[in-house]
């Protein structure tokens, strides 16, 4: 709108009446597009209502209802931002003079300003903090600083998106001229002189491969690295999953008695800090030894036994609650009683299991439901009569499963399955935004260079050769919006999996990565050259004339 302000104060108009025009117009439309889109809101929340219930995620009975305050926080919020960006658009092209916008517009400046250039480097401090910082915390916390993560990353980038996106377009540069001839050439020269109008659709490319690989792999590190710790951690050859009756803390001693191994019982239930109130996954433990059933990867003390005021934490719990070896730990239980007991082991191979066992001494009486969950049994010395031990368990329970470590890891898988279903339906919505902005953007920039095509044709270029350049231009997008939104995603993604699993590298399955790869470039694709095949339609001398 720079060439509009400038034509408005060549005719006498004052830089303000500029400021003002562009804010009332945004108003305007904002507020249309923000009350438009308060009923698919509606609508999508109680669509999204219905599917956690199918998936057991809410109760059966929740309901949803159209709130006031929502709405309107998100209509205030919406419109405060676009009055601010309205402001700082026109303030910037009302100090330039008439005579130097109607000059400056035709070509977009390369480079950012002073405030902008400062605000990139604020970002990416913060960015630089937040890698640093979530490389180094406890499991549990990991998660919780993904989002802030990638979202100072992404301000990063869109803030130097000019400079980064030039530096992409030099690269390249240096080859699509070599390659592609006259086309390349032309590719390679009008993003070079038009900058800011590629860093602008390279954004939502970037944050569309961001954000879904964010997403993507860092469920995907999170299964694979359950996956490998509960490999390691059940050792016992039988595995008796209780089933929906449950079985009684009684039946483990019945077991033990037939059978020549080590029989554990377990039972799920919570427990809470002392001054917190987030429960910790915790096991009840019926049995006098671990050994032979499970390996939790020991680092400190010693698991032989469980006794009653005795507890085992995770070292992510043992962090939490600020435990050592040997000493008390104040843990309040599901009731609210406080329990006291001494940390006689810290463990590492707590994904998927549980951060505290306790002693079913200790709980007994304490739990909502006291029925075992699932019961393992070791072979021992004699194999074959701990296998008759358990067929006969399940002579008379019929309602357990038998079976070995897939039992459980059927379970864990289910319990994942729906967390991931979570986090992909709100990777859906991201994506749908974030597709629907690279769209507009493209293809109305590629609709504003009718002009720009039909001056092309007429200095000698054939209508094959400006679709060639296009097709170049769309392909420098789409490789510098992989490389912007890969470096979001490994910024964030390699901290999160050096603080769960390690190591820096995460999970990165190959199918997961190419749909993403594929799906960005084939929308890049139809955003520019679906409207590009349409403006080209009109004679080269009718669109001369056509109004910018």
């Amino acid at each position: 709108r720079q060439r509009e302000i400038a034509l408005l104060r060549a005719i006498g108009g004052l830089p303000r009446q500029g400021r003002r025009l562009l804010a009332r117009e945004t108003l305007m439309v904002t507020l249309f597009g923000a009350l438009v889109g308060i009923w698919p809101g509606f609508w999508l929340g109680e669509l999204l209502a219905s599917a956690m219930r199918d998936k057991g995620l809410l109760p059966g009975g929740f309901e949803t209802g159209p709130g006031v305050w929502p709405p309107v926080a998100a209509v205030a919020t919406v419109l405060l931002v676009s009055q601010v960006a309205a402001y700082v658009a026109g303030r910037r092209a009302g100090k330039v003079r008439p005579i130097e916008a109607l000059a400056v517009s035709s070509s977009s400046p390369r480079g950012i300003g002073w405030t902008r250039g400062c605000a990139g480097l604020l970002a990416a401090g913060g960015t630089g903090a937040l890698f640093l910082v979530a490389g180094s915390v406890r499991p549990s916390i990991a998660p919780a600083l993904v989002p802030a993560t990638v979202m100072a990353a992404v301000l990063t980038v869109a803030l130097f998106a000019p400079l980064l996106v030039l530096m992409g377009v030099q690269l390249i540069g240096v080859v699509a001229g070599r390659v592609f001839g006259a086309s390349g050439f032309l590719a390679v020269a009008n993003a070079r002189s038009q900058v800011r109008r590629m860093a602008a659709a390279a954004i939502p490319l970037a944050l569309t491969v961001g954000v879904a690989c964010m997403t993507l792999f860092q469920q995907s590190t999170l299964e694979a690295e359950s996956s490998s710790q509960r490999d390691d951690r059940v050792t016992a050859e039988h595995v008796i999953d209780a089933g929906p009756a449950g079985l009684s803390p009684h039946v483990v001693d019945e077991l033990a008695s037939k059978s020549s191994g080590a029989v554990v019982g377990l039972a799920d239930t919570d427990v809470y800090g002392s001054f917190e109130l987030d429960p910790y996954a915790a096991k009840a433990v019926v049995g006098d030894s671990l050994a032979g059933v499970l390996d939790l990867g020991v680092g400190k003390g010693s698991l032989e036994s469980l006794s009653k005021d005795e507890v085992a934490l995770s070292e992510d719990a043992a962090a939490g609650l600020g435990a050592e070896l040997g000493e008390p730990v104040d843990l309040r239980l599901g009731d609210g009683v406080v329990h006291q007991p001494t940390v006689v082991a810290i463990y590492e191979k707590s994904l998927g299991f549980a951060d505290v066992l306790l002693p079913w001494a200790s709980l007994d009486g304490h739990l909502t439901d006291p029925l075992l969950s699932v019961l393992l049994a070791a072979d021992g010395e004699d194999p074959e009569q701990t296998a008759a031990a358990v067929r006969a368990l399940h002579r008379d329970h019929p309602t357990t499963v038998v079976g070995g470590a897939e039992i459980i890891a059927a379970t864990e898988d289910a319990n994942a399955d729906t967390q991931a279903w979570v986090n992909y339906m709100l990777l859906g919505l991201v994506i749908a935004f974030a597709a629907f902005a690279l769209l507009n953007t493209l293809m109305l920039a590629t609709r504003d260079r009718s002009r720009e095509y039909a001056l092309l044709q007429l200095i000698g270029a054939s209508r094959r050769q400006v679709r060639r350049m296009m097709r170049i231009e769309g392909l420098m997008l789409v490789l510098i919006g992989w490389a912007i939104g890969g470096a979001v995603a490994a910024t964030t993604l390699m901290p999160f999996a050096r603080a769960v699993t390690g190591s820096s590298r995460p999970d990165v399955p190959v199918a997961s990565l190419a749909a993403v790869l594929l799906g960005t470039a084939v929308l890049a694709w139809l955003a520019t050259m679906v409207p590009t095949r349409g403006t080209m339609r009109a004679r080269p001398v009718d669109a001369i004339g056509i109004r910018e």
